[in-house]
């Protein structure tokens, strides 16, 4: 059962993402766009009744996180953009050992009081982005981001 912390962090993560209908149909066209399985060009989260980004604020911490590209999880950048959003990624998720330990830990506590204990590939959720957007880089092309849950 989520605590009250956790639903408040969740509500301040919703309100990070406000329903937008232009939003919502460029979501819907990048997702036509996206190959239906996983390689080393995509990335993709998911646990059943958890959001995947608010694990990572929480784990990370809002400052962390801040230096992440777009808004709740969710962006679409070009070239230029991603270039420029990969060092406040590394610095994010570029974890030392003793860092990723702890922040895994604070994963699982996550998910585990948002979600009853849903399995999650941990490594996934916090290597993906960040490989993800550095083959973006050095390939020159553009990155998106997409969170959604249910």
């Amino acid at each position: 059962m989520p605590t009250e912390k956790a639903l408040r962090l969740q509500e301040a993560v919703d309100l990070m993402r406000p329903p937008d209908e232009r939003h919502e149909a460029i979501e819907e066209q990048l997702l036509q766009l996206v190959p239906q399985h996983e390689s080393t060009d995509l990335f993709c989260a998911s646990t059943r009744k958890g959001d995947p980004f608010a694990a990572l604020i929480y784990a990370l911490g809002p400052e962390a996180t801040s230096q992440l590209p777009g808004r709740g999880g969710a962006f679409l950048l070009d070239a230029v953009g991603a270039r420029a959003a990969l060092p406040g990624t590394e610095a994010t998720l570029g974890l030392s050992p003793e860092r990723r330990v702890r922040v895994e830990a604070r994963v699982r506590e996550w998910l585990e009081g948002m979600t009853g204990g849903a399995a999650h590939d941990l490594d996934d959720l916090v290597d993906g982005p960040l490989r993800v957007l550095r083959r973006a880089v050095e390939h020159g092309r553009g990155v998106a981001g997409m969170t959604m849950w249910c």
